[in-house]
């Protein structure tokens, strides 16, 4: 081994234990001072906002007084997090502080899928996971919406990641079900603006294109009903127009059912 290698070697050796002892330095020094202020910033990833920044610092805040001015080995970061997280609009929260005694969170915001609006006008949202949210004034989300004979007086959407996954009640599951193939089919979520629940607890779909409505019936085989009306969109519309058609049916094995205007 030649000796430029091994100065090298030995320069490493001494050099990182420094390193380590200096950043713990660094840091113990840091913790002794106080946070200048209290950032936060919100990850929508282009969707609706449905919590601001002021929410949440309003919400932490009202918890733990102003985070600004106080010790920041005091203050509990995972604490913060946790509280940060309790918000129904939150899917995810991380807080640290920066070196220059900044106390920042970094909050994701939950992906709203469809706006639920039940027989008596209630609303609330619900997310691509599930869980449900309030309804927020003031704040208009550009959703496609679930409404018709269903009730949701007995939900409490404030309730920490209340899911529809966790709950007993058909109904939600099925509506979930088939938001869910909705909101993920690259054609269905273009063109399908409502999804209406009948009097018979069947499910239709109205189309932003022509004014048609769909009717599925329950949501059994719901893979092969879309199947088929893709195949009808296809064929048949691309000759006839979609405004041609007042309304389809899906409810029968192996065939689309077409009422014209």
């Amino acid at each position: 081994m030649n000796r430029i290698k091994v100065l090298h070697i030995a320069f490493w050796v001494i050099a990182i234990p420094l390193i380590v002892i200096l950043l713990s330095f660094v840091n113990q020094e840091a913790k002794n001072k106080t946070y200048k202020r209290f950032n936060v910033q919100i990850n929508y990833e282009g969707k609706d906002y449905l919590v601001t920044q002021n929410d949440i610092k309003t919400q932490v805040e009202s918890k733990f007084d102003s985070i600004a001015g106080q010790y920041i080995k005091q203050v509990d970061e995972a604490k913060i997090e946790k509280e940060i997280e309790r918000n129904p609009y939150v899917f995810n929260a991380e807080v640290f502080s920066t070196i220059d005694g900044i106390c920042k969170a970094e909050v994701y915001q939950r992906t709203p899928m469809v706006q639920l609006i039940d027989e008596n006008g209630k609303s609330m949202y619900m997310d691509v996971e599930g869980v449900l949210m309030p309804d927020k004034q003031g704040l208009p989300v550009r959703v496609m919406v679930v409404n018709g004979h269903f009730n949701l007086d007995t939900i409490d959407p404030t309730i920490d990641g209340l899911s529809i996954k966790n709950m007993s009640r058909q109904d939600m599951k099925d509506i979930y079900k088939i938001a869910t193939v909705t909101y993920h089919d690259r054609l269905f979520r273009v063109i399908v603006e409502q999804i209406y629940v009948n009097a018979n607890m069947e499910y239709e779909m109205i189309t932003k294109l022509g004014q048609h409505s769909v009717l599925i019936g329950s949501v059994e085989k719901l893979d092969e009903k879309l199947k088929k009306l893709k195949f009808f969109y296809n064929n048949a519309l691309s000759k006839g127009g979609w405004a041609e058609y007042e309304n389809l049916n899906l409810k029968y094995k192996n065939q689309v059912i077409g009422i014209k205007r």
